[in-house]
C-alpha cells in the first residue's frame, strides 16, 4: 500500500467503510456481494479550486494517497480529486464526489494485483442529496460529512483491459454502499491524546497515593 506523501500537517484523511452490493460477472472470481471494503483517503484541505465553472467547485491534491481493502484484495492510488457541487440546477443538487483516476490529464497512479486479466483504473465515492440541503456551499470540507443528509452514498472500484488517457476499456466494477465516514487522527494528535491518558493516570495515582 501507498504511504502519505503529504506533510502531517497538511494533511487531512478520511476513512470510509461499507459493503458491495453488486459485482459485475468478470470479476467475481475475486469480488462477492457483501463483501466489506475500507478505503481512506487523504487531501489537502487548503487545495485551490481548480475549476472556474458556476455549477462546482474541484480539489485536486496530486500528492494525495488513496488506499482501499476489499477482502483480501488491495490496491492503492496516488492523486486524489474531490469535487463539491451545491447548486439547484443539478440533480442531486448537492453533490460530493472524491475519486482517483487514470483517463485524464491528471493520470492518477494505482498500484494494485491484476484480477481476471484487468488491472484497476478508477475509484470513487458519491455522496448525492435530491433535497439540496446537505450541503451549504461548494467549499472543500475538511470534516467528514454527515451520511445520514444524504440520500445516496456509494463506492465503485473499476478495472480494465486497457487504460489510455482518454478511455478505458473491458470494464469491470464492483458496486458499495457507504455506510460510515470518519476522520483518521493524524499521528501527533494520537501521541497527544495518549500523554494526556498517562498524565491522568499519573495524577489519579499520585491522589491515591495521598489519600492512602
Amino acid at each position: 500500500m501507498l504511504s502519505s506523501a503529504l506533510s502531517q500537517a497538511s494533511a487531512a484523511v478520511f476513512s470510509v467503510s461499507g459493503y458491495l452490493y453488486r459485482v459485475d460477472a468478470g470479476i467475481r472470481s475475486e469480488f462477492y456481494e457483501g463483501d466489506n471494503f475500507l478505503l481512506t483517503y487523504e487531501f489537502d484541505p487548503l487545495a485551490a479550486n481548480i475549476n472556474n465553472g458556476p455549477t462546482f467547485s474541484e480539489y485536486y491534491t496530486v500528492n494525495g494517497v488513496a488506499n482501499i481493502t476489499i477482502g483480501n484484495y488491495q490496491v492503492s492510488a496516488q492523486g486524489v480529486d474531490i469535487i463539491v457541487m451545491d447548486d439547484r440546477d443539478w440533480i442531486p443538487p448537492d453533490r460530493y464526489v472524491a475519486s482517483s483516476f487514470y483517463t485524464s490529464e491528471r493520470r492518477s497512479a494505482f498500484t494494485g494485483d491484476v484480477v481476471s486479466g484487468l488491472i484497476p483504473y478508477f475509484w470513487d465515492i458519491e455522496l448525492g442529496d435530491t433535497q439540496g440541503i446537505a450541503l451549504s456551499s461548494d467549499a472543500l470540507p475538511s470534516s467528514p460529512l454527515n451520511l445520514s443528509a444524504f440520500d445516496s452514498k456509494t463506492f465503485t472500484l473499476q478495472f480494465a483491459s486497457e487504460v489510455t488517457p482518454y478511455a478505458a476499456y473491458g470494464v469491470q466494477r464492483v458496486y458499495g454502499y457507504v455506510t460510515n465516514i470518519s476522520a483518521v487522527p493524524e499521528p501527533q494528535s494520537v501521541w497527544l491524546w495518549g500523554v494526556g491518558v498517562l498524565a491522568l493516570i499519573g495524577a489519579i495515582r499520585v491522589n491515591k497515593n495521598s489519600m492512602g
